[in-house]
């Protein structure tokens, strides 16, 4: 896609919804094309222009075109191999991810080396996820180094305001993925 002025975060209308929704395409995963979505999403450029913290936990992120699929993200080897580089290219997912939402907890799923998809007992033909909690640990390293760099770019952010993310993250965390 063609990312001109339009197509970049910073450019849009002051941000003043609850939350800013993106969607991941379909046929970006299957090109494995993240060139948009970095393009879009850059956080220097971003904070260049003064509109880093319109972004601050308020993203919600999706991604399209497997709605008929009834695996979960992290079990379809496309979205799983896609998301798992999409975080290493972008670790900004703890700053930018509204934890009211899901997104996150699957974006962890597919960035843990090893899942194992376990059978609910009491919902036939629903999945949980099993990990490891040392790699879901790794994965929060990676991305907390992410959150930190956003973090400093952000001038709006402060100690104490970054230590309550961490301990909103950390609760998210364990309740989604280690509870």
């Amino acid at each position: 896609m063609n990312a001109d002025n339009r197509d970049r975060f910073e450019n849009g209308r002051t941000f003043s919804a609850p939350y800013f929704a993106y969607i991941i395409e379909r046929s970006d995963v299957l090109n494995k094309d993240y060139g948009y979505f970095l393009e879009f999403w850059d956080i220097d450029r971003i904070a260049r222009a003064g509109r880093l913290h319109d972004l601050y936990g308020k993203v919600r992120f999706a991604v399209d075109g497997w709605d008929d699929d009834g695996r979960e993200l992290f079990a379809i080897p496309e979205v799983r191999a896609f998301l798992g580089d999409l975080g290493k290219k972008w670790p900004y997912f703890f700053y930018a991810c509204d934890l009211s939402d899901s997104f996150l907890d699957r974006q962890i799923k597919c960035m843990v080396p090893t899942i194992t998809a376990v059978q609910a007992d009491s919902l036939p033909g629903q999945y949980r996820a099993a990990v490891k909690p040392s790699e879901v640990n790794q994965v929060c390293a990676d991305l907390q180094n992410g959150l930190t760099y956003a973090a400093t770019l952000d001038k709006q952010m402060n100690q104490a305001a970054y230590d309550a993310r961490l301990q909103s993250l950390r609760e998210y965390v364990n309740r989604e993925l280690l509870g």
